[in-house]
């Protein structure tokens, strides 16, 4: 497989790439939640001598080490091995975390040797637990915020106007989540992520939730699903 540093474009113009990821730290909600709520939010822990992320009761295993990720293409490896019925995908391939994938500047140059405009940034570990995890309203609003917080000081949500991070929304309470759009939206945000699927019993699109769509659409922001 070419490692992904190698990739190269070979038009004369740059471009945009829908898909990036992030790999946030194991402790970017501990480490910006209120001290009330720090025991309960997303945290990595031991499990019968297996690492884990556990909060709001429940837990899932975590096979990714915060020191190591998937490789970059591995996906695509292995669906083509699923494709031509090799019973043997082989699964994610690992590789040790990349600076880039966790620093702001050292994306916007790696952008730049790529030939990349500008990218959609989704989470890609951390960043993607807490809506499924927390069902205590009160807990997952906490949880959330402490994570927007470390966006915020991270990445920002438009570094240099090229990286835009698209942070997941949650349908459970619209007036807590017109809040947080709305803050994102004085930051620069200019995407957000929704889950697939339904949203607390309805569509997204149910006129119960226009708030949140006419607080979305007054700042002009792109909405994106992706898989959590």
């Amino acid at each position: 497989m070419t490692d992904y540093r190698d990739f190269e474009t070979f038009t004369d113009y740059g471009i945009v790439d829908g898909d990036q990821h992030i790999y946030e730290p194991l402790d970017c909600y501990t480490s910006y939640i209120e001290e009330k709520f720090k025991n309960d939010t997303l945290r990595l822990v031991d499990v019968d001598g297996h690492s884990a992320v556990v909060g709001g009761g429940n837990s899932i295993p975590l096979d990714y080490q915060g020191d190591s990720c998937y490789r970059p293409g591995s996906l695509k490896e292995m669906l083509k091995l699923m494709k031509v019925g090799s019973g043997d995908t082989g699964g994610y391939q690992f590789m040790p975390l990349d600076p880039a994938f966790q620093n702001k500047d050292l994306r916007l140059t790696q952008m730049d040797l790529q030939k990349i405009d500008a990218a959609l940034m989704f989470s890609g570990s951390m960043g993607l637990f807490a809506e499924p995890m927390l069902a205590d309203d009160d807990l997952y609003y906490a949880s959330s915020w402490a994570y927007l917080r470390y966006v915020e000081d991270n990445w920002g949500f438009a570094a240099d106007s090229r990286i835009f991070m698209a942070p997941t929304i949650s349908f459970r309470n619209i007036e807590r989540t017109v809040e947080q759009l709305e803050w994102m939206f004085e930051r620069g945000c200019k995407a957000v992520s929704i889950l697939p699927g339904p949203a607390y019993g309805r569509s997204p699109a149910d006129p119960h939730y226009d708030p949140i769509w006419r607080c979305i659409e007054s700042a002009g922001a792109v909405v994106a699903m992706h898989i959590n």
